[in-house]
């Protein structure tokens, strides 16, 4: 896991990439996984597809 979340007062900065979310080109949504310096665990943030700094970079042909 090579996502890190970083708490900025009420909101957080997520920094890493996702390498494959399936059908995330089409998804509205999207879960990302983090991990929080001194935390246990990891935490899921629930990205919407529009947001700044979020974007798809390569569609992958899939079976049909």
């Amino acid at each position: 896991m090579i996502t890190r979340a970083e708490r900025k007062g009420d909101n957080f900065v997520l920094n890493g990439t996702k390498i494959y979310c399936t059908q995330g080109n089409e998804a509205g949504v999207v879960t990302i996984f983090a991990i929080q310096p001194g935390m246990k665990g990891l935490s899921a943030f629930i990205v919407e597809k529009g947001f700044p700094g979020f974007s798809v970079w390569k569609v992958e042909d899939q079976m049909e």
